[in-house]
């Protein structure tokens, strides 16, 4: 399977929000990085059990598997070589053009992922741990430009309770 260029972007309410944050998401994307290279080592591993290799990697990256709440799998769903986790621990951290900057009001990052990754629920998670107000993402799998502003961002779950209250 390849890879693609993935960019993310994260809103805040103000400038001092996002560079406030800027360190914390930067340290998230490292850990969901870290977990998917546990992942990539002990999916195929040699322990017959892929329940016994899931409660492994989640006991390693914990703070990863509390953060985006990915749920193990019904036992006749699982597979060996832990599959159910495609697409959910893609950070673009430690590829070569990766990169994360603050751009007025919102923290843009960008790099490499497996294709067909979905951020929307890393992204979620992030934005409701780091005080964000909107999150997005695009894919060059799907757009030939690079642009950061073509990402359009999604009110976070808590935002959006706050406005209708």
């Amino acid at each position: 399977m390849g890879e693609a260029t993935y960019y993310g972007k994260l809103g805040f309410d103000s400038p001092e929000a996002a560079e406030k944050a800027l360190p914390e998401v930067e340290r998230l994307l490292v850990l969901i990085r870290k977990a998917e290279d546990d992942w990539q080592k002990i999916r195929d591993g040699d322990r017959p059990s892929w329940k016994l290799r899931d409660n492994e990697l989640r006991a390693r990256n914990q703070e990863v598997f509390d953060l985006l709440q990915i749920p193990q799998p019904d036992e006749d769903k699982a597979d060996a070589p832990l599959n159910y986790l495609s697409g959910e621990l893609d950070s673009p951290f430690d590829y070569d053009g990766w990169e994360i900057f603050r751009d007025f009001v919102n923290i843009c990052f960008k790099g490499l992922v497996w294709h067909f990754a979905d951020w929307d629920n890393m992204l979620e998670k992030i934005a409701q741990k780091v005080g964000a107000i909107s999150h997005g993402w695009v894919s060059d799998e799907y757009e030939p430009e690079s642009l950061y502003d073509r990402i359009s961002l999604h009110l976070t779950e808590v935002e959006r309770d706050r406005k209708k209250a």
